[in-house]
């Protein structure tokens, strides 16, 4: 953070939150990414399924004012496809391992699968389906990120001994590289 301090001496604010946002490592845009991609398919489900009362309060949700249903599934379908692309980031900006991108690529397939049949037949089952997977799927992707971080490793500095969230992740890890196929050595 010390290209922030140094810019911020010249009297430039603007650079010093550049500075300061370039120092910021990748995984906290990536978390506030994945929660913002989450949100749509979640509250848009649940507003499909609950119309009615969002109606009778006088709430102006997406829904209410779509009654054939084409535009929320629209919505939902189109965020569920942008969710796609996460696993691949967060792979791509080092927060993640390899791993990562084929198990956020397995809970993308299962979350844009019950959109499209939610886009195909807008059903109130079929978008508490969507609302059902998505309950699943942010804590499944966020334990996966927890279990594939690339910052969780432990430290070769044999001076600090308290333990880390790296070594209460590690028993996990171990036991994921013992039973993944790809993990096994000649």
């Amino acid at each position: 953070h010390a290209a922030a301090l140094a810019a911020a001496d010249f009297g430039t604010p603007a650079a010093a939150l550049a500075a300061e946002l370039a120092a910021t490592p990748a995984e906290p845009y990536l978390l506030a990414g994945a929660l913002y991609l989450w949100q749509f398919p979640h509250f848009f489900a649940l507003a499909w399924v609950h119309k009615t009362d969002y109606a009778r309060g006088g709430y102006a949700m997406v829904p209410v004012r779509d009654p054939t249903g084409l535009r929320t599934s629209g919505l939902v379908a189109r965020y569920a496809a942008y969710s796609s692309l996460f696993p691949f980031a967060a792979v791509a900006a080092g927060a993640a391992g390899p791993m990562f991108a084929v198990e956020g690529c397995a809970l993308n397939a299962a979350l844009a699968y019950s959109a499209y049949r939610f886009r195909r037949k807008r059903t109130t089952e079929n978008a508490r389906t969507v609302f059902r997977v998505t309950l699943a799927y942010l804590p499944l992707l966020l334990f996966f990120m927890l279990l594939h971080s690339e910052r969780l490793k432990r430290a070769d500095d044999e001076k600090w001994t308290a333990p880390t969230l790296g070594d209460a992740v590690r028993p996990l890890r171990d036991l994921g590289r013992a039973l993944c196929l790809h993990e096994l050595h000649p």
